[in-house]
């Protein structure tokens, strides 16, 4: 079990997504095979000035 970093994904894939947007991918990793996959989309202008920081990351800074 365990957590994925966030990573970029094709938003093209993404039915009806506008093309300023970008869209990443994390999935949390759960027992018997079940996992649960969260998409974060937000406008590309908007992409560079957020810092997003994903939960795999404040897990490891705060050693959960």
């Amino acid at each position: 079990m365990g957590m994925t970093a966030m990573e970029d994904v094709d938003a093209s894939v993404w039915p009806r997504a506008p093309d300023n947007f970008s869209l990443a991918a994390q999935t949390l990793l759960q027992r018997n095979g079940w996992a649960i996959t969260l998409l974060h989309a937000i406008e590309r202008d908007e992409a560079d000035d957020l810092g997003v920081e994903d939960a795999f990351e404040r897990s490891i800074r705060f050693g959960r």
